[in-house]
C-alpha cells in the first residue's frame, strides 16, 4: 500500500472510528473488536493496526492524541500467536534464531505520514494465513519473498531449472543435487519473481549472480544423502516487499498446523520443466514409514542404500498421492508460517526426490539437522 493510501485509510479512521473507552492513556489496557484485549498504543507503534489497515479493516480506536490515532493494539497480526518469551539470561540462541528475529524487521518499511510526529511503519505483510491452498493455486504477490528461480547457462537467458530459499543478505539456500547433477553451477539466482511471463509494479524481481556453490562436505554426487547446498551471491541482497529471507527451523519436531510447498517446477529434479508462474499447496508431513515403504526398491541401490534416514529427511505429501508436488521444484522450501516473528517463513525441508513426477510421498532434506553448518558458512564470525 502507497503512502497516499495509507494516509487516506488513516484520516477515515480519524472521522469514523470509535473510541473503546473514555480518558484513557497510552498503555492502558483496552477491549478491541470481539472482546479483544489489548493496550492502547500510537497506531505507529502497532503492527496489528497497520496489517488491519491494509485489508480495508478500521481498528478500535482508544483515543486521538492530536491528530495521532492511537489504537487497541492486540500486540500481534489476527490470528498470530503471542510472541515466544525471549530466553533467560545465560541462555543459549542460535545465531539462526537471532538472525529470523533480524530479517523480521524487514517485514516493515518506514515513511514518513503528515499525522504523525515519527516515522510510521508500513507493514508489508502478504502472508496468506487461511489453512487450506487449493491444489496449483497461483501464489500472491509477495507472498513467498524468500523463493529463489536458480538460472543456468547464459546469464542473458538463463534457465531456469532449481529453486532455492533465501536465507541471509547474501546466501541461497537449495539442494546438492541442483549444483552436481549435470546442470553445473547455476550463473544467475532471480528474487522476487512471481511471473515469468508479465512485469509489473507489485513484484520487481532481481538478478543477482552467483559467486560461489558450496556443497555439504557429506555429499557424494548420485547419491541422496546429505543433498544440500549454499549459493554465495556476489553481493548483498536489497531487502524490499517481495524479497526478504526466510528463517532456518532449528528443532527436529516440526510442530506446525500445516506445511506449504512453494516453487516454480515438476517436482523432481530429472525433469527440465517449469511453471511460468510460482505456485503453492499445501503439503503434509507423513510418517518416516511412509516413505520407507515407498522407496523400498530404491533403497537396494547405490543412491539410498541405508534407506530413508529420519534425522536427515523429512517424509511428504497428501496420502492420496494427489498431484502435490508438481509445484515444488528440486531445491526448493518446504516451510512453515511462523506467528513471531510475525510475518514470516521457516524453511522445514529442502525438495530432494521422489519417486517420479507429482507423485508422493517426497523426501526433503531436514533442514534442522544441518543448521550447524549453515550458520558456519553464512555466518562463521557470529556465535
Amino acid at each position: 500500500m502507497g503512502s497516499s493510501s495509507f494516509v487516506r485509510l488513516l484520516l477515515v479512521m480519524a472521522v469514523a472510528a470509535t473510541s473503546t473507552a473514555a480518558e484513557k492513556a497510552i498503555g492502558d489496557a483496552c477491549e478491541g473488536e470481539g472482546g479483544a484485549q489489548g493496550t492502547c498504543r500510537p497506531i505507529a507503534d502497532c503492527p496489528a493496526a497497520h496489517h488491519a489497515v491494509r485489508l480495508g479493516a478500521r481498528p478500535a480506536n482508544c483515543f486521538y492524541d492530536g491528530f495521532t490515532p492511537v489504537v487497541c493494539c492486540p500486540g500481534a497480526a489476527p490470528g498470530a500467536s503471542p510472541p515466544a518469551p525471549a530466553p533467560a539470561a545465560g541462555a543459549f540462541e542460535r545465531v539462526a534464531t537471532r538472525k529470523c528475529s533480524k530479517y523480521g524487521e524487514a517485514v516493515f518499511r518506514h515513511e514518513i505520514s503528515p499525522l504523525v510526529s515519527h516515522p510510521v511503519k508500513l507493514d508489508q505483510c502478504a502472508l496468506n494465513r487461511l489453512s487450506f491452498i487449493p491444489q496449483h493455486e497461483i501464489a500472491q504477490a509477495n507472498e513467498f519473498p524468500h523463493v529463489a528461480l536458480l538460472g543456468y547457462g547464459d546469464e542473458k537467458t538463463p534457465s531456469w531449472e532449481c529453486g532455492g530459499s533465501l536465507i541471509s543478505e547474501r546466501f541461497v539456500l537449495t539442494s546438492a543435487n541442483c549444483i552436481s547433477s549435470g546442470k553445473g553451477i547455476p550463473k544467475i539466482v532471480r528474487l522476487g519473481e512471481r511471473d515469468l511471463n508479465t512485469t509489473d509494479e507489485i513484484n520487481e524481481h532481481e538478478d543477482y549472480k552467483v559467486a560461489k556453490a558450496i556443497l555439504h562436505p557429506e555429499f557424494e554426487n548420485g547419491v541422496l544423502y546429505n543433498d544440500i547446498a549454499l549459493l554465495r551471491l556476489a553481493k548483498d541482497v536489497a531487502f524490499t516487499a517481495s524479497i526478504r529471507p526466510a528463517c532456518l527451523h532449528t528443532q527436529k519436531d516440526i510442530q506446525a498446523q500445516r506445511t506449504i510447498i512453494s516453487g516454480w517446477g515438476p517436482g523432481d529434479w530429472t525433469i527440465h520443466e517449469i511453471s511460468t508462474q510460482l505456485r503453492k499447496a499445501n503439503m503434509p508431513i507423513r510418517a518416516t514409514e511412509d516413505c520407507k515403504k515407498a522407496f523400498k526398491t530404491l533403497a537396494t541401490t547405490n543412491r539410498l542404500a541405508n534407506g530413508i534416514e529420519e534425522d536427515t529427511m523429512v517424509c511428504a505429501g497428501t496420502e492420496r498421492g494427489k498431484q502435490d508436488g508438481c509445484m515444488g521444484d528440486a531445491g526448493g522450501p518446504l516451510q512453515v508460517p511462523l506467528s513471531s516473528p510475525y510475518c514470516m517463513y521457516s524453511v522445514v525441508g529442502v525438495y530432494s526426490f521422489g519417486k517420479g513426477t507429482c507423485v508422493a510421498p517426497f523426501v526433503y532434506t531436514r533442514v534442522s539437522h544441518f543448521v550447524p553448518w549453515i550458520e558456519s558458512v553464512v555466518w562463521p564470525n557470529e556465535k
